[in-house]
Order: C-alpha cells, then sequence, then structure tokens
C-alpha cells in the first residue's frame, strides 16, 4: 500500500497545526477535505503524492471558488454522476455523454498540441478520433492518452496540414455521441500582429497630491514591450511610478501624489516585431486652493476600485432562443471589461461571431442572437482598472427543444 501525502504550493500539510484541513483514507480511496473556503484558496495549488519501495506519482489541482451556488450544486451533481458510473453494477447501461468538449486550439507549427475531452457512459465507452473524415491512428506523431474518462490526443510535431476540423466521437452498445473542435496551425511571423490600441490614453486634470491613473488596451501578438515618456522624458519603474502590463491587453501608468513638475504631455509607446505604435494624453495638475471649501473650482478626484452594481445572473435556455447576459459594475477611473466563455476569450472559439459585447458602461451586456447547445458552459465577466478588479461568475444551460 502506497504512503500518500498532500501538499498545498509545495509544502506539505500538518492536519494538527492547521486545523482547516483533514485528510481521510479508506482503502485506496484518499481525500482532502478543506473547511471554510475563501478566496485565498483560489491562488493554491492542491498536491497528492504516493510513494512505495516502486517509485512516486503525484497529481495536483487547483479550487475555483464561486459566489453562485447553483455553480456548486452543479459540481457536485456532475461528481456524483461520475462516481455513479464508475460502479461496478453490471446491470446499468448508459450512452455516451461529453462532460466535457475539446476546446478549438492554435498552435504554431513545429510545436506540440494537445486535443482533451472527458466522455462517460456505461459500459466504458470506445473513442475515437479524426482528423477531418480520416480516423487517426497511434503514428510518430500521433499519440492517445487515457486517464479515467479522460481522453487526449496529442500531436508532437504540427504540421501545416494539421489544421483543420477534428471529431471525437465515443461510443458503447447503448449508443454514440460525437463533438467537433478547430485547430489553427499559425504559420510564424506572417501570422503575427502589430500592435494596436483598442483604447487609447484619455487627458487628466487632478489636482496636487492626487493619484494620477493613465491606462489604455492593445492588442499584439507575439508580446510586447511597453515604454512611458513624459515630454520626450522616459519613465522607469520606482516608487513614484507603478507601470503595470496585463495579460489582457491592459497597460497602466499610475503616478503618486502628483506635483506640478508631474504635469505635462504622457506618451505610451508599444513595441514587438512587426512594428510599433504609440498613445498620448495630457496631464494637467491643479494647484491646491489654501481653502479648498472656499475654492468652487476645486474637485476631488476619488479613484475606486471596480464594483458590481448588478452582476449577471445564471440562466437556462433553449437552444435557438436568443440571450443577452447584463451587468452594471462602476469604477474610477472607468473600469475595463472582459467577458470570458469557459475562462478563454469567446474570440478565440470558431464561432466567436456568435457573442456580442455591447455597452461603454456602466452597463455592459453580452448578446447571443442564437444560442446553441454547445455554449453550455460557465461565464464570467471580469472589471478591471489601476485599483483592482472584480469578477462575477455564471453558469449557462442549453436545452434541446423538447426536453
Amino acid at each position: 500500500m502506497p504512503e500518500v501525502h498532500w501538499f498545498r504550493d509545495g509544502a506539505k500539510i500538518d492536519c494538527i497545526k492547521n486545523q482547516r484541513y483533514q485528510i481521510q483514507s479508506v482503502g485506496n480511496s484518499h481525500n482532502l477535505i478543506i473547511r471554510d473556503i475563501s478566496e485565498g484558496d483560489e491562488e493554491a495549488k492542491f498536491q497528492c503524492e504516493a510513494t512505495n519501495l516502486e517509485g512516486k506519482v503525484t497529481t495536483f489541482t487547483r479550487i475555483l471558488v464561486v459566489d453562485d451556488s447553483r455553480l456548486a450544486e452543479a459540481d457536485e451533481h456532475f461528481r456524483k454522476q461520475i462516481q455513479k458510473l464508475s460502479g461496478n453494477d453490471a446491470n446499468r447501461t448508459t450512452a455516451p455523454q461529453f462532460t466535457m468538449r475539446p476546446r478549438d486550439r492554435r498552435v504554431q507549427v513545429t510545436f506540440p498540441v494537445r486535443l482533451t475531452c472527458q466522455v462517460i457512459g456505461f459500459p466504458k465507452p470506445n473513442v475515437t478520433w479524426y482528423h477531418g473524415d480520416k480516423e487517426i491512428v497511434p503514428s510518430d506523431r500521433h499519440t492517445f492518452y487515457v486517464d479515467g474518462n479522460f481522453y487526449t490526443l496529442e500531436i508532437s510535431s504540427t504540421k501545416f496540414d494539421d489544421a483543420g476540423s477534428y471529431t471525437v466521437e465515443g461510443r458503447n452498445s447503448q449508443g454514440a455521441v460525437a463533438c467537433q473542435s478547430c485547430l489553427i496551425v499559425d504559420g510564424g511571423i506572417r501570422a503575427y500582429v502589430s500592435p494596436i490600441f483598442f483604447t487609447e490614453l484619455e487627458d487628466r486634470n487632478v489636482s496636487e497630491g492626487a493619484t494620477i491613473c493613465l491606462t489604455a488596451r492593445i492588442e499584439a501578438y507575439p508580446a510586447v514591450g511597453v515604454t512611458w515618456h513624459r515630454d520626450g522624458v522616459r519613465l522607469r519603474p520606482c516608487r513614484k511610478y507603478d507601470m503595470l502590463l496585463n495579460s489582457d491587453g491592459t497597460v497602466s501608468l499610475m503616478v503618486a501624489g502628483a506635483s506640478q513638475r508631474d504635469a505635462g504631455t504622457y506618451i505610451c509607446t508599444v513595441t514587438n516585431e512587426m512594428g510599433q505604435v504609440s498613445s498620448s494624453a495630457r496631464v494637467k495638475v491643479k494647484q491646491r486652493s489654501p481653502n479648498k471649501s472656499a475654492d468652487p473650482d476645486f474637485i476631488q478626484i476619488e479613484s475606486k476600485a471596480p464594483k458590481f452594481i448588478q452582476k449577471p445572473c445564471s440562466t437556462e435556455v433553449v437552444e435557438g432562443d436568443s440571450l443577452v447576459i447584463v451587468c452594471e459594475v462602476v469604477g474610477d477611473p472607468k473600469p475595463d471589461v472582459i467577458w470570458l466563455r469557459d475562462w478563454l476569450n469567446p474570440d478565440y472559439y470558431h464561432d466567436a461571431d456568435q457573442f456580442v459585447r455591447e455597452g461603454d458602461g456602466p452597463l455592459y451586456r453580452l448578446s447571443i442572437p442564437c444560442v446553441k447547445l454547445d455554449f453550455t458552459g460557465a461565464y464570467s465577466v471580469i472589471a478591471r482598472n489601476i485599483h483592482g478588479e472584480a469578477k462575477a461568475i455564471i453558469s449557462l444551460q442549453v436545452y434541446a427543444h423538447g426536453t
């Protein structure tokens, strides 16, 4: 019998020192129970390690903390289904069904790529992969992996001919199910994107002592370099200047304790292998009035992190219906708002044109004119500015006609 240990971010979990954790082991089943879950647990990596005289094996997971109880209930129901279908009742039979579909993928030529799905059913389904109409068989470039109910196709060194539609089919004595995903093979530098500003810098008027917040939104591929200048003089990160480049393309400069010397023209320059682009803004710093209450022109600028006034709601629809998901969020400066579908930008999917993002604040909408069955999943909206971010997660369940 192997010896099993649990770790959080590489540190062994001690249930005596930290009674939030409880470890249970019954036969071959090993469980870690965590009490009083908080958002801090979402950043942690939990790892299970089993060792014996023959060697060691590890696996890990992360926790997604949600504030919608229906998401947690759906996850619990899903896990019970998996456990039920993993039983040994020979009299029970179930047709295959997908509990995780393969995602559309993009890869640079010669790089490896994996397509993964999860299929449940009893008897255990046979899973077959197709490229177009041609069945894929094991080769020096194509490898299949099976881990419980997870099935993976790995292409070790992609070619341009690998691009196209991939179909995975699960079949047993009770029926068959299939779904498709799209693989795009990137040709290298020719497919790169020169930097562009989606949102330009905006002029600011601030009072002495306030914080200057300049933000913009860019898109570029590959990664970019960002530089900031004021009146032609390059600014470098220090205690006074805080410069950020986020993964969603938001660039920002925060200048603490504004003084008259900080007034001027600020230029943000973004560069990659394909080119260079700049955006500028004029900043004026108003001298403090000796008596603020007596100065009618004095404006107190209060910077705030994003906050939801109205969060989006989980919903259920029938395929073919139209759907509008609405939220209301405020912040100063006005936050950048992005929508995610199963944790990815909808633009990464082949059906990206089915998702329309609308609104310039404080109301924002994600419109789907014609909902499809495979739009079922988790959707999130993230509002972010220089002072922080707010996030809301909902579930969308799409039913077939007549169910």
